[in-house]
Formats: C-alpha cells, sequence, structure tokens
C-alpha cells in the first residue's frame, strides 16, 4: 500500500526544490552522460560492476576495457553487445576478463556466488538473444519487460537495481522516474512510500519552479542517488 504524508503539492516542490540546491549544485556544471550513452558495452558493464562498489572503483574498469579496446585499435565508445562478447572470448572467459579488465567480486555474499564479470557476459547474451546490439537499439524497443525479466533472472540481479542503473546510462525513456530518484524524492518530502506518478509530478513541477530540464534533473538525482559525482570539476586557471 502506498501512503503520503498530508502535505500541499506546493510544499513538496518547495522542499524538493531546496535540497536539490543543496546536494546537486551549480546546474550549469551538471554531469551530463555523454558519449558513453551510445555504448552498451560500457553501460552493461557500469550497471553491473556498480553494486556493493565505491564508483571510482567501477570507473576503473571501464577505463580498463577502453584501453584494452584501444589497443586493438577500436573505440569502446562504440561498442555494442558483440564486441563485449568476443572480449571475453579473446581474454578466455570471466575469471581472465576479471583477472586483467574487472575485479574478482562476486555478484553477492552468498557463498559461490559467480562473478560480476560473468554476470556481465550473460547480460551481454540476454541483448544478442533479442536482437539487440546497441544502446540506439534499447531505446527503440517498445516493451522492456521481456528483456528486464531475463536480465532480472541473472545472478545478482534479481532487485532491478542494475537494471534500472542500465536504462538510466544508456537513457532509456521511462514512463515513470527510476527507482533512486523516487527514493529521493521520498526522503526529501518525509513520504513514507512515494508513488512513481506522484515522484513524477513532483520532479515535473521542481523542474519548472527552478528552470531545469526535467529530463536532466532526473539523471543528476540518479547520479547523486548512486553514489557518482554530479558536478563537473572546475579548473583554475
Amino acid at each position: 500500500m502506498t501512503i503520503t504524508v498530508d502535505r500541499s503539492a506546493a510544499d513538496h516542490t518547495l522542499t524538493v526544490a531546496e535540497q536539490c540546491k543543496q546536494d546537486l549544485g551549480d546546474p550549469a556544471l551538471w554531469i551530463e552522460r555523454g558519449s558513453m550513452r551510445n555504448s552498451l558495452a560500457l553501460c552493461i558493464i557500469d550497471a553491473i560492476q556498480s553494486t556493493r562498489s565505491q564508483y571510482s572503483s567501477v570507473a576503473k574498469i571501464v577505463e580498463r576495457y577502453a584501453a584494452y579496446r584501444a589497443g586493438l585499435g577500436s573505440d569502446a565508445l562504440a561498442d555494442n553487445a558483440t564486441d563485449l562478447i568476443r572480449s571475453f572470448d579473446d581474454l578466455g572467459g570471466p575469471a581472465e576478463w576479471a583477472d586483467a579488465i574487472g575485479n574478482m567480486r562476486p555478484v553477492s555474499t552468498v557463498p559461490g556466488a559467480p562473478l560480476k564479470a560473468a554476470a556481465i557476459l550473460q547480460a551481454a547474451k540476454v541483448f544478442t538473444t533479442n536482437n539487440i546490439e546497441t544502446a540506439e537499439q534499447l531505446r527503440d524497443v517498445v516493451d522492456l519487460g521481456p528483456i528486464r525479466e531475463q536480465w532480472t533472472a541473472i545472478p545478482g540481479q534479481k532487485s532491478g537495481l542494475t537494471w534500472s542503473y542500465l536504462t538510466m546510462l544508456t537513457d532509456v525513456a521511462l514512463e515513470t522516474p527510476d527507482q533512486l530518484v523516487v527514493r529521493y524524492l521520498g526522503r526529501a518530502t518525509a513520504t513514507i512510500k512515494l508513488a512513481p506518478a506522484d515522484a513524477a509530478a513532483i520532479l515535473r513541477d521542481v523542474a519548472e519552479r527552478c528552470g531545469y530540464d526535467s529530463d536532466r534533473l532526473a539523471y543528476t538525482i540518479w547520479r547523486f542517488e548512486s553514489g557518482r559525482p554530479v558536478v563537473q570539476q572546475v579548473q583554475e586557471e
């Protein structure tokens, strides 16, 4: 059951607007998705490696994959699902991939849980099985339900959190805000369990009040809530 506190929509908008200003910094410096949104390979790696990890360690894995691909004369920012699968084949499998590019962390704390690298390989195969190679093709899928179901069947991905990460990273259009965005808005409004439709309304109202692009606001909140940097570093001259 969804329970909300008795506060006006205007109160929610003002409260969230103030919280965003406090947490997210200068909107002119908000980090955008950039060209990584078009690399399904990098987005899969980032999404699955991100759980129970400091984002700095995830960024290093992404960098190592990019360096590995550059060494082969390829640009990781253009890599598709098959390119990612091929990297496992070339290196010898999940354990070897984890040693050369990723890390030896398992998908969960359950004894015998497979490596995150193994989950990355399985995730890439989910897409190729469904004839999806690129992030652009993923964004064009009308019904993501079956693909999400296959993703969450991968060991350690049942909660859907990494699927949520993937859709944000690839800029897939969502009918309601991402679960981390809903969590942030619920906390900011002191709402016990905020309904996704209410979260969408709050997000829209805050964006309108503050002059933000609502999609960019949602992405920035998601970055904050997932422990990622939200503003660009400005170098002093």
